[in-house]
């Protein structure tokens, strides 16, 4: 890149390179406000270890070791990147909501640990068919540029996140009773 201004060339800046963007955005403020708050929720609230915090992302981790090569070879031989991209964006804010539900109604860590394995394995599943998209939305000699602003908008969220969710924390918003896994929701 010669200069800052290369970025904001129109090829850059597509309807479907925006889409992609914006996705990088709301994904990274769902990460940031789940792990964030639910970690508190777990570990402060409950009076959980933070061992078993930890485990669903060591679990996950171990299952995307053999799943992520088998769901990109799923979708360059079979083009099924948008039907893994889909399912995965869809059971990953799916698992979230109902970790919601299950702490609120149930309060049960276990289940609600459960369920926040199965969406730190979806969501991170939604990065094998987002990465490989790139090949469909921008010429090759553009892909670290296109790649970059996406890491821009992700850690835009991440403070988007942080900054919508804080009113709520702060106790100045009332939103769903305002314990740790209100934020969760609102992200």
């Amino acid at each position: 890149m010669k200069n800052f201004r290369d970025i904001f060339r129109k090829e850059l800046w597509t309807k479907k390179l925006l889409s992609w963007y914006l996705y990088d955005l709301a994904n990274s403020l769902l990460i940031i406000n789940i792990t964030l708050y639910f970690s508190q929720w777990v570990v402060i609230d409950k009076k959980v270890s933070d061992f078993w915090f930890a485990a669903p992302f060591v679990i996950a981790t171990l299952i995307l070791v053999f799943l992520s090569p088998y769901a990109g070879e799923l979708g360059d031989k079979k083009g099924k990147h948008y039907i893994i991209f889909m399912l995965t964006t869809l059971g990953a804010i799916g698992a979230a909501f109902l970790m919601f539900l299950a702490g609120r109604i149930s309060g049960n860590v276990i289940l609600v640990l459960g369920l926040f394995g199965s969406y730190q394995l979806l969501i991170q599943t939604t990065f094998v068919p987002y990465g490989a998209f790139l090949k469909y939305l921008v010429g090759e000699g553009n892909y670290g540029k296109v790649s970059g602003i996406g890491f821009a908008f992700g850690q835009a969220g991440n403070i988007l996140g942080l900054l919508l969710t804080l009113p709520i924390i702060r106790g100045q918003i009332n939103f769903l009773g305002n314990d740790r896994l209100a934020p969760m929701l609102a992200g």
